[in-house]
């Protein structure tokens, strides 16, 4: 974890809910991928292809609980997966590794953030069926940091604090092509 001023980064939002030049605040309440299990009801049991999405989804959420569990217990001043704004590092191969895993996104915000951070590798948050001792020991190796600097490309950015919208760019859902390194200000490589 570490504190950051006016550093840049990135969020892909699957709404068009944020305005250029205004100022957010993360870390006060649930974000929208928490309430979304504070809602869930299920409409279907499987997508098309036959995959169990309640399965899915319940999995999905216990993994977060067992995250969750570890931050309190062993990283208790670390933003939590509950509260926080995802980021992404500003550079283009991580922009594209990020969209590739959210298709459906339909704006990359840059921001300027003021808070804190933390910088976890999302290769651990592999969800593994029930095996809960697993779980715990990735949420472990997740927010000790460990191999975050391994592959830029794979980190993901926890944020609490203050962060304002110095851009809006849309984004056609399930269309990757995002804007170049040049249009977005920053390298094409960390």
């Amino acid at each position: 974890m570490r504190t950051v001023k006016n550093a840049t980064f990135f969020h892909f939002s699957t709404s068009t809910n944020y305005q250029k030049g205004k100022s957010y605040s993360f870390g006060d309440k649930l974000n929208n991928f928490y309430r979304f299990y504070e809602n869930y009801k299920p409409a279907i049991t499987a997508d098309e292809n036959g995959k169990n999405v309640i399965l899915s989804e319940y999995t999905k959420y216990i993994r977060e609980c067992i995250f969750e569990e570890v931050r309190q217990k062993e990283f208790p001043d670390y933003p939590s997966r509950k509260k926080c704004i995802w980021l992404v590092p500003p550079s283009l191969e991580s922009l594209k590794f990020w969209h590739a895993q959210l298709p459906e996104s339909r704006s990359l915000v840059k921001f300027t953030c003021s808070g804190l951070v933390h910088e976890g590798d999302e290769r651990f948050l592999t969800t593994m069926y029930f095996n809960f001792p697993l779980q715990r020991k990735l949420a472990e190796l997740y927010w000790s940091g460990e191999n975050v600097l391994e592959d830029v490309n794979s980190r993901e950015v926890l944020f609490y604090g203050a962060a304002t919208a110095v851009e809006i760019y849309e984004l056609q859902p399930r269309n990757l092509k995002i804007p170049d390194a040049a249009t977005l200000g920053i390298p094409e490589r960390m």
